[in-house]
């Protein structure tokens, strides 16, 4: 009987994400309508079956947590798409010299830690150019060695630390360089360009693949002039749209069976709401995070 209860809660969210997936198949959603209600469901998952957590943890570190301990992607999300990045300083070495001067934007993630790692240069525009050039000319042939466009935090933070102290002769910090890596981690970009401007309608890069694909993949698209200059062709990762609908599938069923297995080997009593709300409390303390 406590299984049958652990299944009728989890009943509705199963519904929910079953119904969308029809309308996906049939095409009766469009791209942004689909990755806005999906990525609201992680959240509200998140928010949901993780609240506890939500009293210490900020919404993007809970979102984070569901992503790496819920689906089976599990630790891919912490690798680092060296497309976006290279990107993200190709309009660092046009735009942020003003913009970090004046303190626009700098509080939006990557910004705000690019901005850290680039304090110490602010005061000398031929050194802060460096910094950013060196640093995208060592990106660029990293990318160009081969396909291998997603890379770990901890093996290439390490190495761009070396090449671009040595090149520079400069004393830049690992910690503060690894934070500026991490915006770009598969799971920083998800929550930041589906999870946040997605639902605030500022969908990200379309492409026919994401209807088709199943897994993340890097796309080319043009950059915006005004940015990056006319002709400029640019790369990033998208996350397809089955990929996102199997992601909610797959934490909604990882979560459920683990408390399924809590509630049933502590004989918790799921009699109201207020049963379920301390057995998800208690269950989430066995965490090791």
């Amino acid at each position: 009987m406590t299984a049958q209860k652990v299944d009728t809660v989890f009943a509705p969210w199963f519904e929910r994400l079953s119904s969308w997936k029809e309308k996906i198949v049939q095409g009766q959603l469009e791209a942004e309508e689909i990755t806005a209600l999906l990525c609201i469901y992680l959240d509200s998952l998140a928010r949901h079956f993780l609240w506890p957590l939500g009293m210490e943890f900020e919404s993007k570190r809970r979102f984070l947590l569901l992503l790496r301990r819920f689906t089976t992607f599990a630790q891919k999300w912490d690798l680092i798409s060296l497309p976006d990045l290279h990107a993200h300083l190709l309009w660092a070495k046009h735009w942020s010299w003003g913009l970090f001067h004046s303190k626009i934007h700098i509080n939006i993630s990557p910004n705000r830690e690019l901005y850290k790692l680039l304090k110490p240069f602010l005061q000398t525009p031929d050194l802060y150019d460096n910094v950013i050039q060196t640093m995208t000319e060592l990106i660029t042939l990293e990318m160009e060695k081969g396909d291998e466009l997603l890379k770990h935090l901890d093996e290439f933070d390490a190495k761009l630390h070396e090449s671009l102290n040595k090149a520079l002769h400069v004393n830049i910090e690992r910690e503060t360089l690894c934070n500026f890596l991490r915006c770009f981690s598969l799971g920083e970009i998800f929550y930041r360009e589906y999870r946040c401007a997605a639902v605030h309608e500022l969908m990200p890069v379309r492409t026919p693949a994401m209807w088709k694909e199943e897994t993340p993949y890097v796309t080319c698209f043009e950059g915006d002039p005004l940015v990056y200059g006319e002709g400029i062709i640019l790369r990033k990762v998208v996350f397809p749209l089955r990929f996102i609908w199997n992601t909610a599938w797959d934490a909604t069923q990882r979560i459920q069976s683990e408390f399924k297995s809590y509630v049933l080997a502590n004989q918790c009593v799921l009699d109201d709401e207020l049963d379920i709300d301390g057995a998800i409390h208690r269950w989430l303390e066995t965490f090791d995070l």
